[in-house]
């Protein structure tokens, strides 16, 4: 029986067995759903992305919200939280006591306020007295206590284990350097050159100069900074320090670009790369950084290249080493908080009860891929094959945000991967999975360090005065910064990193150095998961996991 007609079904029995007066009756209280199905009544948020097919009933009420609680150890009302109005929605919920058992969102500021305001309780002794599951997760990856405690020494969000995946990665036109007879750019001097052949040699072969070498977007920029080792901080015996010449590095690098009219000229207005995206898919770019590349959306984006370039193709790029070293672009984090529980939730046990439920490996398979023999089948490759790609995305693609905010998905192992869909014997299918399978090669392997000191929603937040600075100054900082990119010899990167330091020191930015040393030294031990533990973690917990899945499909 199709899902649809599953739905139509239910609807139908519950009208026919509601008469018009039970209609206009208010709404079944928790106390009469707890007696209806002996089973304790919680209150969920359903963060509403609008995804969900209109055929399929609405966020609170469709065939997924039936099959939890028809399989749940709880009975789930969910609570519709538009996703663009979620901090406003909650506060709201929170002002009138109505906010729902659990919170799930997203954003580290709003995150901390809710555990600074105890709008949400600590899960510690929630976690020891009443779980089962996520305890047993706790034990088989004690890095969920690292990074999910906080300086009070309590956790107050449950951790999805995801394990380090890539996020952008930066690909090239091989076939423009085949054309050009040049090789893979292996340092940033080497990817400058590259670059510059790019938008001057005429690599499309039209006779116009209408090709750029590579993409200056923010997201770019940002991603150019990490290669050359650009963060907040650096450790120097123990301490957090400043440190300018990797700064100085990247803005000469990028000055250079835009100087010898190597990179659209129009690059700052272009804030979130849409107009490099359609550059490069329009075959006018050589370099660029893909959003979620070797994923879905990538695979999306590769479909789209080859159908508007079907001769030309790109390959994923290595890091190039920089002057000041090996350093890697943004990795997605390997844990992820996004779920705690209201302070002044009626039933904790209960609360509890849901999370164990949501990460049992069962839930897990069933909501990801749907129902066994209708949306799936075992695949070859030991991984759940879609049997129709339309029904699967018109009944399961979307109720991911059902339970996603919590399940291991590193359990999967290679059958979290998107590439684990496709055939490899499709000829698109094929190049798109060397693609993904270079870049798990070239990023994931810890021959180059993650820049930063550690992930922001690992690191403590700071004092609402010290944030406010924080924000303000680093907007004036980037503005300078980015002026000293297009300005010439009017303005060098000398003068825009000597402006920068007078704004961090007259802005108060010694107080948040002082803030961030003092966590970092009282707790670097033991209790702060940084950039090392990060390819520690791969190497010695998920790479082997990536070879075999730790469920049984």
């Amino acid at each position: 029986m199709s899902k649809v007609l599953a739905f139509v079904l239910m609807i139908a029995f519950l009208l026919v067995g509601c008469s018009q007066n039970e209609a206009n009756s208010p709404s079944p209280t928790v106390k009469d759903n707890e007696a209806a199905t002996d089973k304790p009544t919680i209150t969920v948020p359903f963060v509403d992305f609008g995804v969900i097919p209109t055929s399929q009933g609405t966020g609170e009420q469709n065939f997924w919200t039936e099959w939890i609680n028809e399989n749940a150890p709880v009975q789930v009302e969910f609570m519709n939280i538009p996703v663009a109005q979620r901090i406003e929605k909650y506060n709201a919920l929170f002002a009138s006591g109505d906010a729902p058992d659990l919170i799930m969102t997203f954003g580290d500021e709003y995150i901390n306020h809710l555990i600074d305001q105890k709008l949400v309780m600590p899960i510690d002794e929630l976690i020891e007295k009443y779980s089962t599951e996520y305890k047993a997760l706790m034990e088989k990856y004690p890095e969920i206590k690292k990074v999910a405690t906080k300086s009070d020494g309590n956790m107050y969000q449950f951790t999805r284990v995801i394990g380090l995946k890539t996020n952008r990665i930066m690909v090239i036109r091989d076939d423009w350097l085949k054309k050009l007879g040049l090789e893979m750019p292996r340092t940033t001097e080497e990817l400058y050159a590259v670059a510059e052949a790019f938008a001057k040699e005429d690599p499309d072969g039209n006779g116009k100069a209408d090709t750029y070498g590579i993409g200056l977007s923010e997201n770019s920029r940002n991603l150019i900074n990490d290669i050359f080792g650009v963060t907040s901080y650096y450790e120097t015996e123990g301490k957090l320090t400043r440190d300018d010449e990797p700064s100085r590095q990247a803005l000469s690098f990028m000055k250079k670009l835009y100087d010898n009219n190597v990179v659209d000229k129009d690059f700052l207005t272009d804030v979130i790369g849409d107009k490099e995206k359609q550059d490069f898919l329009n075959g006018k770019l050589g370099i660029t950084f893909i959003n979620q590349g070797a994923r879905a959306m990538g695979y999306d984006t590769f479909k789209t290249f080859k159908n508007n370039n079907p001769d030309g193709s790109y390959q994923t790029m290595p890091i190039p080493e920089s002057p000041t070293g090996k350093h890697m672009i943004y990795l997605n984090p390997p844990f992820e908080m996004f779920v705690m529980v209201n302070s002044k939730a009626k039933n904790p046990e209960a609360v509890m009860k849901y999370i164990d439920f949501l990460i049992k490996d069962s839930t897990g398979i069933t909501m990801s891929y749907g129902i066994k023999d209708k949306h799936w089948k075992l695949g070859e490759n030991g991984c759940p094959q879609s049997l129709d790609s339309a029904l699967y995305t018109e009944e399961v693609g979307w109720n991911r945000l059902y339970f996603e905010w919590l399940y291991p998905e590193m359990e999967f192992g290679p059958c979290r991967d998107f590439v684990s869909t496709l055939n490899p014997e499709d000829p698109m299918d094929e190049a798109f999975i060397q693609i993904a399978n270079d870049a798990a090669e070239f990023y994931l392997n810890g021959d180059h360090k993650p820049s930063f000191l550690t992930y922001g929603n690992y690191m403590p937040q700071m004092p609402k005065e010290l944030n406010q600075i924080g924000s303000t100054m680093n907007k004036t900082i980037t503005d300078i910064r980015n002026k000293s990119i297009v300005s010439g010899a009017s303005y060098t990167v000398d003068q825009a990193l000597k402006d920068a330091e007078d704004i961090f020191v007259k802005s108060g930015g010694e107080r948040i150095l002082e803030f961030h040393n003092q966590w970092f030294t009282s707790e670097k031990q033991s209790d702060v998961f940084l950039k090392k533990d990060v390819y520690n973690f791969y190497t010695t917990k998920q790479k082997d996991l990536m070879k075999k899945p730790a469920v049984d499909f």
